[in-house]
Protein backbone atom coordinates (compact mmCIF):
# COMPACT_ATOMS: atom_id res chain seq x y z
CA UNK A 1 0.00 0.00 0.00
CA UNK A 2 1.73 3.70 -0.98
CA UNK A 3 1.56 6.02 1.95
CA UNK A 4 2.87 9.25 1.51
CA UNK A 5 6.14 9.37 3.29
CA UNK A 6 6.58 11.17 6.77
CA UNK A 7 7.93 15.46 6.78
CA UNK A 8 11.05 15.48 8.34
CA UNK A 9 9.88 16.38 11.69
CA UNK A 10 7.27 13.41 11.84
CA UNK A 11 9.92 11.03 10.81
CA UNK A 12 12.41 12.52 13.18
CA UNK A 13 9.28 11.89 16.10
CA UNK A 14 8.66 8.37 14.50
CA UNK A 15 12.66 7.47 15.01
CA UNK A 16 12.09 8.99 18.64
CA UNK A 17 9.06 6.72 19.57
CA UNK A 18 11.45 2.93 18.12
CA UNK A 19 14.16 4.29 20.73
CA UNK A 20 11.79 5.15 23.20
CA UNK A 21 13.42 4.75 26.75
CA UNK A 22 10.37 2.52 28.49
CA UNK A 23 10.72 0.28 25.45
CA UNK A 24 14.71 0.12 24.82
CA UNK A 25 14.64 -3.35 23.80
CA UNK A 26 12.88 -2.41 20.87
CA UNK A 27 16.22 -1.39 19.81
CA UNK A 28 17.37 -4.85 19.01
CA UNK A 29 14.79 -4.49 15.87
CA UNK A 30 16.68 -1.60 14.87
CA UNK A 31 20.04 -4.05 14.91
CA UNK A 32 18.67 -6.65 12.90
CA UNK A 33 17.55 -3.74 10.21
CA UNK A 34 20.84 -2.00 9.88
CA UNK A 35 22.55 -5.50 9.74
CA UNK A 36 20.96 -6.47 6.27
CA UNK A 37 21.42 -2.89 5.02
CA UNK A 38 25.05 -3.10 5.13
CA UNK A 39 24.64 -6.12 3.26
CA UNK A 40 22.26 -4.74 0.17
CA UNK A 41 24.91 -4.24 -3.22
CA UNK A 42 24.63 -0.27 -2.46
CA UNK A 43 26.30 -0.27 0.63
CA UNK A 44 29.02 -2.30 -0.29
CA UNK A 45 29.98 -0.82 -3.29
CA UNK A 46 29.97 2.51 -1.38
CA UNK A 47 32.11 0.79 1.00
CA UNK A 48 34.38 0.25 -1.64
CA UNK A 49 34.75 3.24 -3.64
CA UNK A 50 35.65 5.51 -0.74
CA UNK A 51 38.33 5.86 1.80
CA UNK A 52 37.85 5.29 6.08
CA UNK A 53 37.70 9.65 5.97
CA UNK A 54 34.61 9.66 4.36
CA UNK A 55 32.58 6.78 6.00
CA UNK A 56 32.11 3.26 4.47
CA UNK A 57 28.66 2.35 4.64
CA UNK A 58 29.35 -1.38 5.74
CA UNK A 59 31.34 0.09 8.71
CA UNK A 60 28.70 2.63 9.99
CA UNK A 61 25.96 0.32 9.47
CA UNK A 62 27.20 -2.32 11.66
CA UNK A 63 28.67 -0.17 13.86
CA UNK A 64 24.82 1.34 14.35
CA UNK A 65 23.56 -2.90 14.48
CA UNK A 66 26.21 -3.53 17.35
CA UNK A 67 25.33 -0.33 19.25
CA UNK A 68 21.42 -1.17 18.99
CA UNK A 69 22.06 -4.22 20.60
CA UNK A 70 24.56 -3.59 23.43
CA UNK A 71 21.75 -0.78 24.07
CA UNK A 72 18.86 -3.68 23.77
CA UNK A 73 20.97 -5.63 26.31
CA UNK A 74 21.37 -8.50 23.73
CA UNK A 75 24.30 -10.14 24.17
CA UNK A 76 23.08 -12.83 22.02
CA UNK A 77 22.93 -10.66 18.78
CA UNK A 78 25.94 -8.60 19.65
CA UNK A 79 28.09 -11.95 20.04
CA UNK A 80 27.03 -13.26 17.09
CA UNK A 81 27.55 -10.33 14.98
CA UNK A 82 31.26 -9.73 16.68
CA UNK A 83 32.34 -12.70 16.01
CA UNK A 84 31.16 -12.60 12.24
CA UNK A 85 32.63 -9.33 11.23
CA UNK A 86 36.07 -10.60 12.18
CA UNK A 87 36.04 -12.98 9.31
CA UNK A 88 33.75 -10.97 7.11
CA UNK A 89 36.21 -10.38 3.90
CA UNK A 90 35.71 -8.86 0.67
CA UNK A 91 34.95 -11.00 -2.20
CA UNK A 92 37.39 -9.80 -4.07
CA UNK A 93 40.45 -8.62 -2.22
CA UNK A 94 39.63 -10.72 0.93
CA UNK A 95 40.33 -7.90 3.20
CA UNK A 96 38.20 -7.46 6.26
CA UNK A 97 35.75 -5.26 5.80
CA UNK A 98 36.09 -3.84 9.45
CA UNK A 99 38.97 -3.78 11.66
CA UNK A 100 37.88 -3.15 14.81
CA UNK A 101 39.84 -5.49 17.32
CA UNK A 102 38.03 -4.18 20.88
CA UNK A 103 34.53 -5.23 21.75
CA UNK A 104 33.64 -2.09 23.25
CA UNK A 105 35.02 0.05 20.64
CA UNK A 106 33.39 0.09 17.56
CA UNK A 107 33.21 3.48 16.00
CA UNK A 108 31.64 4.39 12.96
CA UNK A 109 34.53 5.77 11.43
CA UNK A 110 37.69 3.50 12.85
CA UNK A 111 41.19 4.46 11.76
CA UNK A 112 44.04 1.38 12.37
CA UNK A 113 47.33 2.46 14.19
CA UNK A 114 46.27 4.65 16.89
CA UNK A 115 46.72 3.62 20.46
CA UNK A 116 43.37 1.74 21.49
CA UNK A 117 44.00 2.84 25.56
CA UNK A 118 40.87 3.18 27.29
CA UNK A 119 41.83 6.19 29.65
CA UNK A 120 44.52 8.64 28.93
CA UNK A 121 47.05 9.71 31.94
CA UNK A 122 49.16 13.07 31.35
CA UNK A 123 51.82 10.56 31.19
CA UNK A 124 50.80 9.53 27.99
CA UNK A 125 50.52 12.41 26.09
CA UNK A 126 52.18 15.93 26.33
CA UNK A 127 48.88 17.54 24.24
CA UNK A 128 46.64 15.61 26.47
CA UNK A 129 48.33 16.94 29.54
CA UNK A 130 48.55 20.30 28.40
CA UNK A 131 44.49 20.68 27.69
CA UNK A 132 44.16 18.92 31.61
CA UNK A 133 45.90 21.51 33.11
CA UNK A 134 43.91 24.13 31.36
CA UNK A 135 41.03 22.51 32.49
CA UNK A 136 42.80 22.28 36.38
CA UNK A 137 44.00 25.59 36.65
CA UNK A 138 40.78 27.59 35.72
CA UNK A 139 37.37 26.49 37.00
CA UNK A 140 36.33 29.37 38.27
CA UNK A 141 36.60 30.92 34.66
CA UNK A 142 34.45 28.10 33.74
CA UNK A 143 31.86 28.15 36.35
CA UNK A 144 31.49 32.10 35.41
CA UNK A 145 30.99 31.18 32.17
CA UNK A 146 29.06 28.10 32.75
CA UNK A 147 26.41 30.43 34.94
CA UNK A 148 26.04 32.86 32.04
CA UNK A 149 25.09 30.08 29.41
CA UNK A 150 22.24 28.78 32.21
CA UNK A 151 21.06 32.46 32.63
CA UNK A 152 20.54 32.95 29.04
CA UNK A 153 19.00 29.47 28.76
CA UNK A 154 21.70 28.08 26.07
CA UNK A 155 21.74 24.70 26.86
CA UNK A 156 20.08 22.23 24.40
CA UNK A 157 19.03 18.45 24.28
CA UNK A 158 21.78 15.69 23.59
CA UNK A 159 20.26 12.93 21.58
CA UNK A 160 17.34 11.79 23.21
CA UNK A 161 17.76 8.24 22.27
CA UNK A 162 20.97 7.65 24.46
CA UNK A 163 18.86 9.11 27.97
CA UNK A 164 17.37 6.12 29.74
CA UNK A 165 16.51 8.08 32.78
CA UNK A 166 16.29 11.88 33.35
CA UNK A 167 17.76 14.55 30.59
CA UNK A 168 20.94 15.84 29.16
CA UNK A 169 21.87 18.68 27.86
CA UNK A 170 24.87 20.53 26.59
CA UNK A 171 26.46 24.17 25.23
CA UNK A 172 28.90 23.82 22.52
CA UNK A 173 31.33 26.54 22.59
CA UNK A 174 32.99 25.29 19.37
CA UNK A 175 32.28 21.86 16.82
CA UNK A 176 34.92 22.57 13.83
CA UNK A 177 33.35 25.98 14.43
CA UNK A 178 33.36 29.13 17.14
CA UNK A 179 29.13 29.29 17.84
CA UNK A 180 28.20 32.90 17.55
CA UNK A 181 25.19 32.33 20.14
CA UNK A 182 26.93 30.57 22.78
CA UNK A 183 30.61 32.44 22.67
CA UNK A 184 29.07 35.74 23.38
CA UNK A 185 28.08 34.26 27.03
CA UNK A 186 31.20 32.28 27.67
CA UNK A 187 33.75 34.70 26.28
CA UNK A 188 36.75 33.67 28.62
CA UNK A 189 36.15 29.85 27.78
CA UNK A 190 36.19 30.51 23.83
CA UNK A 191 38.95 32.54 24.28
CA UNK A 192 41.31 30.18 26.44
CA UNK A 193 40.57 27.40 24.12
CA UNK A 194 41.41 29.64 20.76
CA UNK A 195 44.52 28.59 19.88
CA UNK A 196 45.00 25.24 21.86
CA UNK A 197 42.98 22.49 19.73
CA UNK A 198 45.79 20.51 18.28
CA UNK A 199 44.31 19.61 14.88
CA UNK A 200 42.98 22.87 14.26
CA UNK A 201 46.13 24.55 15.08
CA UNK A 202 48.17 21.88 12.40
CA UNK A 203 45.79 22.86 9.82
CA UNK A 204 44.47 18.99 9.88
CA UNK A 205 41.60 18.14 8.15
CA UNK A 206 38.65 17.13 11.01
CA UNK A 207 37.13 13.98 9.86
CA UNK A 208 33.92 14.82 10.94
CA UNK A 209 32.51 18.20 11.84
CA UNK A 210 32.78 17.88 15.74
CA UNK A 211 36.21 16.36 15.62
CA UNK A 212 37.63 18.67 17.80
CA UNK A 213 34.76 20.25 20.25
CA UNK A 214 34.26 22.31 23.39
CA UNK A 215 31.16 21.92 25.18
CA UNK A 216 29.78 22.65 28.55
CA UNK A 217 27.02 19.67 29.65
CA UNK A 218 24.16 19.55 31.79
CA UNK A 219 22.76 16.45 33.25
CA UNK A 220 19.53 16.62 35.86
CA UNK A 221 19.62 14.71 39.17
CA UNK A 222 19.20 10.88 38.58
CA UNK A 223 20.12 10.59 34.81
CA UNK A 224 21.35 7.64 33.60
CA UNK A 225 22.69 6.52 29.96
CA UNK A 226 22.34 4.10 27.60
CA UNK A 227 25.51 3.13 26.20
CA UNK A 228 27.42 5.00 23.58
CA UNK A 229 30.12 6.07 22.26
CA UNK A 230 31.83 8.75 19.78
CA UNK A 231 31.97 8.94 16.35
CA UNK A 232 35.30 7.87 15.70
CA UNK A 233 38.41 6.60 17.56
CA UNK A 234 40.35 9.43 16.49
CA UNK A 235 39.49 11.92 19.30
CA UNK A 236 39.75 12.10 22.61
CA UNK A 237 37.84 13.32 25.45
CA UNK A 238 39.65 15.76 28.26
CA UNK A 239 36.59 16.40 31.03
CA UNK A 240 36.93 18.45 34.37
CA UNK A 241 33.71 18.27 37.32
CA UNK A 242 32.56 21.99 37.77
CA UNK A 243 29.26 20.86 39.94
CA UNK A 244 26.96 18.64 41.37
CA UNK A 245 29.87 15.86 41.50
CA UNK A 246 28.88 13.48 44.15
CA UNK A 247 27.89 10.13 43.23
CA UNK A 248 27.80 11.00 39.60
CA UNK A 249 30.11 8.47 36.93
CA UNK A 250 31.38 7.73 34.19
CA UNK A 251 31.86 3.79 33.14
CA UNK A 252 34.29 3.11 30.61
CA UNK A 253 33.41 -0.40 29.29
CA UNK A 254 35.96 -3.33 29.10
CA UNK A 255 33.81 -5.87 28.17
CA UNK A 256 30.20 -6.58 28.04
CA UNK A 257 29.55 -7.29 31.98
CA UNK A 258 32.84 -5.04 33.23
CA UNK A 259 33.95 -1.32 33.13
CA UNK A 260 36.22 0.97 34.49
CA UNK A 261 34.67 3.35 36.23
CA UNK A 262 35.87 7.53 36.64
CA UNK A 263 34.04 10.07 39.20
CA UNK A 264 34.36 13.53 38.09
CA UNK A 265 36.25 15.84 40.08
CA UNK A 266 36.81 20.14 40.10
CA UNK A 267 40.76 19.74 40.39
CA UNK A 268 41.56 16.43 38.73
CA UNK A 269 40.81 16.53 34.75
CA UNK A 270 39.58 13.06 33.06
CA UNK A 271 40.93 11.29 29.65
CA UNK A 272 39.51 9.00 27.60
CA UNK A 273 38.81 7.62 23.95
CA UNK A 274 35.79 9.07 22.41
CA UNK A 275 35.28 5.72 20.27
CA UNK A 276 34.81 3.84 23.84
CA UNK A 277 31.55 2.30 24.98
CA UNK A 278 30.40 3.82 27.69
CA UNK A 279 27.77 5.14 30.55
CA UNK A 280 26.79 7.85 32.67
CA UNK A 281 25.02 8.45 35.69
CA UNK A 282 24.08 11.33 37.96
CA UNK A 283 23.48 11.57 41.74
CA UNK A 284 21.17 13.64 43.85
CA UNK A 285 22.26 16.93 42.04
CA UNK A 286 22.09 18.49 39.17
CA UNK A 287 26.07 18.08 37.27
CA UNK A 288 27.90 20.23 35.61
CA UNK A 289 31.01 19.18 33.42
CA UNK A 290 33.50 20.52 30.64
CA UNK A 291 34.83 18.28 27.95
CA UNK A 292 37.02 19.80 25.10
CA UNK A 293 37.72 16.47 22.76
CA UNK A 294 41.07 16.43 20.50
CA UNK A 295 43.04 14.90 17.97
CA UNK A 296 44.22 11.63 19.19
CA UNK A 297 48.04 12.74 19.60
CA UNK A 298 49.06 9.58 17.26
CA UNK A 299 46.96 11.76 14.30
CA UNK A 300 49.84 12.80 12.07
CA UNK A 301 50.50 14.05 8.20
CA UNK A 302 51.36 10.53 7.88
CA UNK A 303 48.01 9.39 8.88
CA UNK A 304 46.39 10.96 6.25
CA UNK A 305 48.67 9.49 3.39
CA UNK A 306 48.79 6.25 4.90
CA UNK A 307 44.50 5.74 4.71
CA UNK A 308 44.69 7.15 0.95
CA UNK A 309 43.25 10.81 1.75
CA UNK A 310 41.70 12.01 -1.44
CA UNK A 311 40.78 15.48 -0.12
CA UNK A 312 37.42 14.33 1.33
CA UNK A 313 35.95 13.65 4.76
CA UNK A 314 32.95 13.19 6.32
CA UNK A 315 33.70 17.29 7.33
CA UNK A 316 33.50 17.93 3.59
CA UNK A 317 35.74 18.33 0.72
CA UNK A 318 39.00 19.87 2.01
CA UNK A 319 40.08 19.95 -2.19
CA UNK A 320 42.92 19.17 -3.92
CA UNK A 321 45.47 21.76 -2.46
CA UNK A 322 45.15 20.42 1.03
CA UNK A 323 46.11 17.01 -0.61
CA UNK A 324 49.35 18.37 -1.94
CA UNK A 325 49.88 20.43 0.92
CA UNK A 326 50.24 16.69 3.01
CA UNK A 327 52.12 14.90 0.97
CA UNK A 328 54.70 17.77 0.58
CA UNK A 329 55.03 18.06 4.32
CA UNK A 330 58.05 16.40 6.29
CA UNK A 331 57.66 13.67 7.78
CA UNK A 332 57.70 13.12 11.36
CA UNK A 333 60.84 10.87 12.24
CA UNK A 334 60.25 7.09 12.89
CA UNK A 335 60.21 6.63 16.44
CA UNK A 336 61.66 3.28 17.32
CA UNK A 337 59.17 1.07 19.89
CA UNK A 338 59.28 -1.63 21.74
CA UNK A 339 57.04 -4.01 21.81
CA UNK A 340 55.52 -6.24 24.46
CA UNK A 341 55.28 -9.77 23.78
CA UNK A 342 51.90 -10.45 22.40
CA UNK A 343 50.51 -6.90 22.55
CA UNK A 344 49.48 -5.58 19.01
CA UNK A 345 51.43 -2.23 18.64
CA UNK A 346 47.90 -0.06 18.39
CA UNK A 347 47.40 -1.11 22.37
CA UNK A 348 50.32 -0.06 23.89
Amino acid sequence: QLVTPPKAGERNALIQECYARDAIELSGAWGLFYEDFAQIDMCLKHTKSVTEFEGRCFTSRMASALQSYHGAGDSYNFDRLWEALQVTRDKQDQKLLVTWRDRMMFPRLYMPGLKSRMVWERKHSATVRHIMEILENHTDIFRKDLQELIDNNLFVPVDDSLVLEGSWERATLYDGMWNSETCPHALNSCSMFRYELPGRNAELPYWYENHEEVTFYRASPGTKTLPHAGFSNGRINIQIGLEGLQDSSLALHKSWDSAQTLEWKTNEAIAFNDGRQRTEQTGSEERFILEVGIFHPDITVETYIANHFNGRTMAGDYGKETVERLESAPKAPQKRRRRRKNVAADEL
